[in-house]
């Protein structure tokens, strides 16, 4: 946990393995997400939480790491999934995390790029194809990863769309789609 702990801003997202979103939430100065849920136990649970804390400061870091000093709050992505996991020994359980992902620096990250849409967009996490149900009108669409290269462009495109990422390195992205009347953002995993 970042001190001073009372300007430490969770933003939760939880979605289902087609990008459905089941609950959101904005913690401060906590780290639980506590919320009443009517999702299966079964199911595995994307979840994303983001940690900004614009009063801390990582100088005493830096100093130690030998590295010059930036001045820099704390802003981190972490993204994961959930399970419910039970003990052989009692039937009560908990949401349990699989990848353990430790999170990513985003201070770097044009924040117009890390911005939400209604953009349908699925699986997350995805090993080779993604689903994106697009607009109608024609639209440019793009895909970067965190630190915001452009991996791949689309021109020319309308409504939904198969896209291929097989050929990406493991990690986050985002995919942007751009034309005349709106410009979207969604981000996914990719396995």
């Amino acid at each position: 946990m970042t001190h001073p702990r009372e300007n430490n801003i969770f933003s939760w997202e939880f979605t289902d393995q087609i990008g459905n979103i089941l609950h959101q939430d904005t913690i401060v100065n906590d780290a639980f997400c506590n919320f009443s849920h009517n999702w299966s136990l079964t199911d595995t649970i994307n979840v994303t939480v983001h940690l900004v804390n614009d009063s801390a400061n990582l100088d005493a870091w830096y100093t130690n790491q030998g590295l010059p000093l930036n001045g820099n709050s704390i802003n981190c992505l972490f993204t994961d999934q959930l399970y419910w996991n039970t003990g052989a020994s009692t039937p009560w359980g908990s949401w349990t995390f699989i990848h353990g992902n430790p999170g990513i620096d985003v201070t770097n990250v044009n924040e117009l790029q890390i911005v939400e849409s209604n953009l349908k967009l699925y699986p997350s996490p995805s090993f080779n194809y993604l689903n994106l149900e697009g607009p109608k009108e024609d639209y440019c669409l793009q895909i970067f990863n965190i630190q915001g290269q452009l991996f791949h462009e689309m021109k020319n495109r309308n409504g939904n769309q198969k896209i291929d990422v097989s050929f990406l390195p493991s990690g986050l992205y985002f995919i942007n789609v751009n034309n005349n009347k709106v410009n979207q953002t969604k981000r996914f995993i990719k396995r």
